[in-house]
């Protein structure tokens, strides 16, 4: 039996171990020649500017691994390391690592020019192998402005220059131009290295020059603007006074007036004594901004001249001013006369001044003066004239003929020269006959021996006597009336204890040019008449309104008030109706009523005087207890529909509470849900919530964690134990913002409601404090009176218990014992025993509730 031969391994496997060793040499010797350094920017020339900030980083170039180097750091020019605690170095070039690719940074602060020169980034690979990257930087100095100021000022006239002097690494090209076009030397024009010199400079020479350095080299390029302005020297302008005349004891004002650029600043020299003004005066100004000099309260002293000086840097120049003091007119005869109607009037007016002043006349209620001679609109009045050069005074007259009433009043007297003027006041009086045509009181007004009181006013000069009379019969000194006043104002107390009293009362005026007369009716008011007509507007399980027509005659008096009152049809009388009563402007409003009742109800009005008789009788079947109304939202929208919430996760909505149909409300429900955006208004269903408010006074609810500017539709329903009210709905949206921005606050409105009610508590409490001391200090009763009988062990008796008209039982109720034969009992239900007080569509309406009878009152 043979066997089959082996096969020959070795030379195989010898192959395949040759192969594996090439391979892995031409890896290792490929990625020994990826490993190398690179200097990021790549440029292996950088040019940077003197002063900036060089930024150069030192990496593995892409297929290295930056893990296999060490020791990586950077050499300065003179192969140095830099080292970061080199105390001359750190605060200006440093290196950093960079944590994510191992890189090794380069960082110049504020490159120097000697900063320049050949950097190396070096390091070791394999712990052998040195590897190695350099870059050189070339330091450039940008244009530097030396002396070339944005704004320079030749004097017009003389030799200017110019400056511009500008430096650079390399050199730069420099040269001036203006509106654009580059100046050449010339006649007037010399260009020099470090700016323009302009010979006999004119205002011509105005204007904005542009300095230009260019470095060819760096192809850098810079430019100023300088702004000339020519100075001048100061010249008086030819409008400037040459004299002025000054009031005595006025003030007065000077203005100096130049040309000059810059504008000059001014002083003032008094001639007489050498005397700047400007210095150490009390009574003159001076404003050397302007060249005003003011003059206070002047002598006769300060007549004479007064220069001025302007001055600016190209130079000065003076302007002499003569002043001359005069003196102000002054009034000294003007009397106050009186004449009677159709009679003439003269009313004189003298003055002194120098020069002589004009005289003229004015009525205070008129804006026009009266002209010399006679006046064109009224030839009745006429001004004279008369001057006394020698004495130096002047008389003018104001003549008036035939004196009407509207001539009375005051008239101005105006004496005016240059130095000024002065105005007197003098009174004309025009007398007349009595007159009531400002007495509007025609008629007055009494009920039930109500005194009143009756006054009239007569208008006269001089004041008129006042006399009083009753139909035509002289009542003065009549023990029944009381007369208060005997002119030109009097009242008379009238008490009418009978009808004898009511009729004509007659005001008579008398003075020494006439009498007038003026009559005044009393008349006897009422209670008003019966209402018209009380309409039932809206009618709820317990709540109607009315519409009420007031009566015909409202009994002289104003109405102020309207009465209901009602009972159901049960009822066989009125004896047990309650009743209401409402302001004149209250809405007319009934609640707390019965469901499913037949009510009676009518009504009266109400005066001073008293109440009307009752009418307008109206039946009314009140309906069955039914779900309430739907609450009405009072937040109210915008112009869109839409309440726009101040924050961005909470809004608040308020409403009114709803009439309950009969039912005193349970609880409200209030369902919110997002509402989608699109074209038709629909909610997201998935978002809807629901919150209960168990108060029937609720009104208000805050509604949290909303999102941020999201529209939202609320609803609100009212519950009692027939069912839900219709929804009121309300469409809000929140602010823009996250929800974390805004701070969760409720708004302060339910702060403040709450501070108002502690106030209002606190007031009563203070009200009832008082009540019981002045009890105690007056009758002896109240609390602390029975804390101090009890702390005393004393029973204080009252001086009422003196009283023979109580009885032991009223005496006992007095004196604060309680007795079984005295008890109180009624069938009455609580509502029909206390006061009411609703709020209804925000108005306040007062129920009292009682026995129509002897203790019914309005």
């Amino acid at each position: 039996m043979s066997s089959s031969p082996r096969p020959k391994l070795a030379p195989l496997l010898k192959q395949f171990l040759i192969c594996s060793v090439e391979s892995l040499i031409r890896v290792e010797t490929e990625r020994r020649d990826a490993m190398k350094l690179e200097i990021w920017p790549l440029a292996p020339v950088q040019t940077k500017s003197v002063g900036s900030k060089v930024l150069l980083t030192c990496r593995i170039a892409a297929g290295g691994s930056i893990q296999e180097v060490r020791d990586l750091h950077w050499l300065d020019p003179q192969n140095r390391t830099i080292d970061n605690n080199n105390p001359l170095l750190k605060d200006r070039i440093t290196t950093m690592h960079m944590p994510n690719d191992k890189s090794l940074l380069l960082i110049f602060q504020d490159l120097r020019a000697d900063d320049g020169g050949q950097y190396t980034c070096v390091g070791s690979y394999s712990n052998a192998e040195q590897l190695a990257a350099s870059v050189l930087i070339e330091t450039i100095q940008p244009i530097m402005w030396v002396d070339a100021p944005t704004v320079q000022n030749p004097i017009k006239g003389k030799e200017g220059k110019i400056k511009c002097r500008v430096n650079a690494n390399p050199s730069p090209n420099v040269d001036l131009l203006r509106n654009g076009v580059a100046i050449q030397s010339g006649d007037r024009y010399v260009i020099e290295t470090d700016g323009l010199t302009i010979k006999n400079v004119q205002e011509s020479d105005d204007g904005s020059y542009i300095c230009r350095a260019v470095v060819i080299q760096t192809g850098e390029f810079a430019e100023r603007v300088i702004k000339v302005e020519v100075q001048s020297p100061p010249v008086i302008d030819d409008s400037m006074i040459s004299e002025i005349k000054v009031t005595e004891g006025e003030s007065a004002s000077i203005a100096c007036k130049a040309y000059a650029k810059p504008p000059p600043s001014y002083s003032w020299i008094k001639e007489s004594t050498k005397q700047n003004l400007g210095v150490g005066s009390e009574r003159f100004m001076v404003n050397e901004h302007t060249g005003i000099l003011t003059i206070n309260h002047a002598l006769k002293d300060d007549d004479g001249e007064f220069r001025c000086v302007a001055n600016n840097p190209a130079g000065s120049v003076e302007k002499a001013v003569k002043v001359t003091v005069i003196v102000k007119p002054k009034i000294f005869n003007l009397r106050n006369i009186s004449a009677a109607v159709n009679h003439e009037a003269k009313l004189e007016c003298q003055a002194t001044g120098n020069p002589l002043p004009n005289i003229s006349f004015r009525k205070l209620s008129s804006e026009t003066s009266f002209v010399l001679g006679v006046q064109s609109t009224d030839s009745r009045i006429s001004v004279e004239i008369a001057k006394n050069q020698v004495k130096g005074e002047v008389t003018a007259t104001l003549i008036i003929s035939q004196l009407r009433r509207e001539d009375d009043g005051l008239y101005a007297c105006t004496a005016e020269n240059k130095g000024g003027k002065e105005i007197k006041n003098g009174h004309l009086t025009v007398e007349f006959p009595p007159s009531f045509k400002n007495s509007p009181i025609k008629e007055a007004w009494s009920w039930n021996r109500m005194p009143v009181n009756l006054t009239c006013l007569a208008e006269s000069i001089p004041n008129a006597t006042i006399t009083w009379e009753l139909n035509n019969r002289l009542i003065e000194g009549e023990y029944t009336f009381r007369k208060y006043g005997n002119g030109p104002e009097s009242t008379l107390t009238v008490t009418p204890s009978d009808a004898r009293f009511y009729g004509h009362y007659k005001c008579v005026a008398r003075n020494n040019h006439g009498e007038a007369k003026h009559i005044i009716e009393l008349k006897e008011a009422r209670a008003p008449s019966a209402v018209q007509q009380a309409r039932p507007t809206i009618v709820t399980a317990n709540t109607i309104n009315f519409d009420i027509v007031g009566p015909n005659d409202h009994g002289g008096q104003k109405i102020k008030a309207y009465v209901v009152q009602y009972k159901t049809d049960r009822d066989r009388d009125w004896h047990m109706a309650r009743n209401h009563t409402w302001t004149v402007d209250a809405a007319h409003i009934l609640e707390n009523l019965r469901p499913n009742t037949k009510y009676i109800f009518r009504f009266a009005a109400v005066n001073d005087v008293g109440e009307g008789p009752y009418s307008a009788l109206v039946e009314q079947f009140m309906p069955a207890t039914s779900a309430p109304q739907v609450p009405a939202i009072v937040t109210q929208p915008g112009p869109d529909g839409y309440i726009y919430s101040n924050y961005s996760s909470l809004a608040q909505i308020r409403w009114r509470i709803p009439h309950n149909n009969g039912a005193p409300i349970i609880k409200y429900t209030l369902t919110y849900c997002v509402e989608d955006t699109g074209l038709e208004r629909r909610v997201v269903r998935s978002t809807c919530r629901q919150s209960e408010v168990n108060s029937e006074r609720t009104t208000v609810y805050d509604f949290r964690d909303l999102r941020p500017d999201t529209t939202y539709k609320f609803e609100v329903r009212a519950q009692n134990q027939i069912g839900f009210s219709q929804p009121a709905e309300a469409y809000v949206r929140t602010a823009k913002g996250s929800i974390d921005s805004q701070m969760h606050t409720v708004p302060s409105d339910r702060l403040s409601s709450a501070v108002l009610v502690l106030v209002v508590v606190a007031a009563l409490f203070g009200i009832l404090v008082i009540v019981d001391v002045s009890c105690f200090f007056f009758n002896e009763t109240g609390l602390l009176s029975l804390a101090c009988s009890s702390l005393c062990g004393k029973k204080k008796k009252h001086a009422k218990d003196d009283d023979p008209k109580l009885g032991s039982e009223a005496k006992e109720l007095l004196n604060g014992h309680r007795d079984s034969k005295v008890r109180i009992d009624s069938n009455m239900d609580d509502s029909m025993k206390k006061n009411m007080q609703v709020n209804y569509d925000m108005k306040k309406s007062i129920s009292k509730t009682s026995f129509v009878g002897k203790d019914s009152a309005v």
